[in-house]
């Protein structure tokens, strides 16, 4: 017999919703670019949805609070700055050379209980709770953290001001993005028996835990960015489609929802996976 479950989120290759800081205004002013790391970081550890606690990249193997003083050190020492680069290209939890990072989320437990705790990997989580053996498909379930951070290593032991081998019209971005749409209000069950992909589950009572830390995160890491000149948007090529209308520069809107006649009716809860 199969069991059902509450837990209707997914993880994929693709990134939900990636946001983008363009900091091109201050590539000359390696301190403000300092200043921002520090500001994303502190507001990750103070909304609880960015802990960075493994970066080999810039040998850092301990708690979230010490990495911007490290990142600042390698920077004195040797004019690197490591605009978020120390994450690591993919950051795959366990892959060769990623970082690790984590965030308190709030799921399911397979009795249904609803909890919140420390997640470093969404995929990893949706797959030991796993309704029956091989009910969800492996691309649902890859592995990134809750919240991918990454940007470009600017080389500043030249003469000029510019970062060296940074090519002047290249933008200077830091990326935010989500894998996972345990973030959203409504999520389209992709992995669950009846999904017809036009339907959506009610996805609130995890949403509401979590997003709005990470939507306070968002708008701290707007707001250092706009003071050192730099913009903030949503990269909507790089956002799924079916989750534009709940994304916007200030974050996840929690309160819209879609229309009774495209919601899943509560009883398809109770059906039971295979």
């Amino acid at each position: 017999m199969g069991k059902t479950t509450k837990n209707l989120w997914i993880q994929p290759e693709y990134p939900m919703v990636t946001w983008v800081a363009e900091l091109g205004a201050a590539r000359t002013r390696p301190a403000d670019l300092l200043e921002f790391i520090d500001a994303v970081l502190a507001a990750g550890l103070r909304h609880r949805v960015f802990e960075l606690t493994r970066a080999p990249a810039i040998d850092h193997h301990a708690d979230g609070a010490a990495v911007s003083a490290r990142v600042q050190a390698i920077y004195r020492e040797r004019s690197i700055l490591a605009l978020f680069s120390f994450t690591g290209a993919a950051m795959a939890p366990g892959a060769p050379g990623s970082s690790t990072a984590g965030a308190v989320l709030a799921w399911f437990e397979r009795d249904d209980r609803l909890v919140e705790g420390w997640c470093e990997d969404p995929g990893a989580l949706l797959r030991a709770l796993e309704p029956v053996p091989d009910s969800i498909p492996g691309g649902f379930t890859r592995s990134f953290p809750p919240l991918r951070i990454t940007g470009p290593r600017l080389d500043y032991t030249g003469p000029s001001t510019e970062p060296a081998r940074f090519g002047q019209g290249r933008p200077l971005e830091v990326r935010f993005a989500v894998h996972s749409d345990i973030w959203l209000p409504w999520v389209l069950g992709s992995a669950h028996p009846e999904c017809d992909h036009r339907r959506w589950f009610d996805n609130r009572e995890l949403a509401t835990r979590h997003t709005p830390r990470l939507n306070a995160f968002l708008g701290a890491v707007s707001a250092a960015a706009g003071a050192i000149g730099g913009s903030w948007s949503v990269d909507h090529e790089e956002t799924a489609r079916f989750a534009i209308p709940w994304v916007g520069a200030t974050g996840i809107d929690l309160d819209k929802s879609p229309d009774p006649s495209e919601r899943m009716p509560p009883g398809m809860l109770d059906v039971e996976w295979f």
